[in-house]
């Protein structure tokens, strides 16, 4: 027989009427539910040993304010953002406050010679300090709808 995971919920509803109490109930299984929300706790798991075990630097950035951005230039009829940064150099510097490093893991950390991960996540401005081209590079690859860019560069550290 298999195991299924049943969720009650119980209301009592006091009504004063001749015969006295009433209850009403209701019953779901909730077994395919939990069974899912298991997987994605392994799953979630995995990822995380994963990446903080990793022996090479690893980062996750939030970039959703960069997107909305670059969406609104699209939207005002900006095609070409090369162009839009000559004409705006200070574009270059916004978009780098945008992007947001929030994790790093271990290799990061001793890459960029931290003392924990803390000290590495913000806005990522001071990591493109060295080389502001390879940022702006990598912004016209996304503007222009490029799935992934890839460059040999440097990024300052904060040692």
């Amino acid at each position: 027989m298999a195991r299924s995971s049943i969720f009650t919920s119980l209301r009592t509803l006091l009504q004063i009427i001749a015969t006295g109490l009433s209850s009403w109930g209701a019953v779901m299984d909730v077994t395919e539910r939990k069974a899912a929300f298991a997987a994605l706790e392994i799953s979630e798991q995995r990822y995380r040993r994963l990446f903080d075990h990793t022996p090479i630097s690893l980062w996750r950035f939030d970039n959703s304010d960069l997107v909305k951005r670059l969406n609104e230039l699209k939207n005002a009829g900006v095609v070409d953002l090369s162009a839009y940064m000559d004409a705006h150099p200070e574009f270059l510097w916004e978009a780098a406050e945008m992007l947001q490093a929030r994790e790093a893991n271990g290799a990061a950390v001793r890459m960029f010679g931290a003392k924990d991960t803390r000290e590495l996540l913000s806005t990522c401005t001071r990591y493109w300090q060295a080389r502001p081209d390879t940022l702006r590079r990598m912004l016209e690859s996304g503007f222009r709808g490029e799935r992934a860019y890839e460059e040999k560069t440097q990024v300052k550290l904060t040692r």
